[in-house]
Order: C-alpha cells, then sequence, then structure tokens
C-alpha cells in the first residue's frame, strides 16, 4: 500500500512540476524505479499470474485504443477496420484464453532473486 501511495504522489509531483525537462524527468523516473526496486527487494511483492495479466493489459489496451484512433494518421498504408478489430478481438481471445487457463500457475515474484 505505501508503494501505491509513494508512486501516487511520484505522479502528482511530476504534475505540479512546471520547469520539468526531459532530462530531470529521466532522473527522477530512474531514482523512483530503483527505489522501486529496493522496496522489492527488502519486501518483495507477489502477485498472482491473473493480477499480472491483468495490469499488462491496461497499458496494452491504451496502446490498442490510441493506435485504433490514429491509424490513418500513423501509418503510411493504414489498416482497414475489419482487419484492426479482427486482430483486436483475437488478442482479446488469447487474454481471456491465458487468464482463465493461469489457474494452475503458482505464484510469482517480482523482480526474482
Amino acid at each position: 500500500m505505501s508503494l501505491i501511495l509513494t508512486w501516487i504522489s511520484f505522479v502528482v509531483l511530476m504534475s505540479f512540476s512546471e520547469e520539468l525537462d526531459q532530462s530531470h524527468y529521466l532522473l527522477f523516473s530512474s531514482s523512483m524505479l530503483y527505489f522501486t526496486y529496493l522496496y522489492n527487494k527488502v519486501i518483495p511483492t507477489y502477485m498472482s499470474v491473473k493480477i499480472t495479466l491483468l495490469l499488462v493489459n491496461i497499458s496494452s489496451l491504451i496502446l490498442w485504443y490510441i493506435a485504433f484512433v490514429y491509424n490513418d494518421f500513423l501509418s503510411l498504408k493504414p489498416l482497414s477496420y475489419e482487419l484492426f478489430v479482427s486482430l483486436f478481438f483475437t488478442y482479446i481471445y488469447l487474454m481471456i484464453y491465458v487468464f482463465f487457463e493461469s489457474s494452475n500457475f503458482k505464484k510469482c515474484s517480482i523482480f526474482k532473486s
């Protein structure tokens, strides 16, 4: 819980910083990543495969949305709507299949040592 509050405060502080340039943002982000790594070394975080899949799918769904909305703009030869939607549904089907079949896996630790 404290790690979540730390990340939320980090994001809020970064949003209020008016004169934040790329080098400082990279420095602060890497220091936060290093802090998370050290925190996980002291108190290991165990997550099930299902929770890991859900967390990965949040970011991938955002990328799917960006690719869908900016399909015509981002690519020289854009995909047709039907092909894009069929790829998306195939991806969703595979993720649902892996999600429900992952009950046989053991819990895995993030940053195993």
